[in-house]
């Protein structure tokens, strides 16, 4: 095998993995030690100023309306130098799901994008997640775990 077929093959590794990781589905889960009524109404109470857009109950869903905001993202193969600040909006689906005795609370960001200030009128296009977008679910189940623990307290 020579040098340069070596390298090669390291190089299409490092692009495959590269590849891989820009388009993995965001999402942030952990298994909770409460009863899933107790994290619903959790949920309920730390997202409620967002809105919902659904809640289903039965199912363990809910989702939360579109929040706007501002982020600045990179792209290309130039990620560090090329970024824009765009219009970004993103809404919540967070999700139970139970098992035997243990609940998993999971939160996972729909995310979309528009550059700002381009004198058109441009749609809003659905992007993958990047590293704020994976903050900002972070930020969202640490919300709902903050909420489940002042209903603690002040239960007992």
């Amino acid at each position: 095998m020579t040098l340069f077929s070596k390298f090669s093959k390291v190089g299409f590794l490092i692009v495959v993995s590269l590849l891989f990781c820009q388009f993995a589905q965001a999402e942030y889960s952990d298994e909770i030690g409460a009863p899933a009524d107790e994290i619903w109404t959790a949920a309920h109470e730390a997202l409620k100023s967002y809105g919902f857009r659904k809640e289903d109950k039965k199912n363990w869903e809910m989702e939360t309306r579109w929040t706007e905001d501002r982020v600045k993202r990179s792209g290309g193969l130039l990620k560090k130098f090329a970024s824009q600040v765009y219009e970004r909006r993103y809404r919540m689906k967070i999700h139970l799901l139970r098992k035997g005795d243990v609940t998993y609370l999971s939160v996972r960001g729909v995310f979309e994008i528009k550059p700002m200030h381009t004198g058109i009128a441009i749609s809003w296009q659905k992007v993958r997640a990047q590293t704020p977008d994976y903050q900002m679910e972070q930020d969202f189940f640490m919300k709902i775990l903050r909420q489940l623990e002042t209903n603690k307290m002040h239960q007992g």
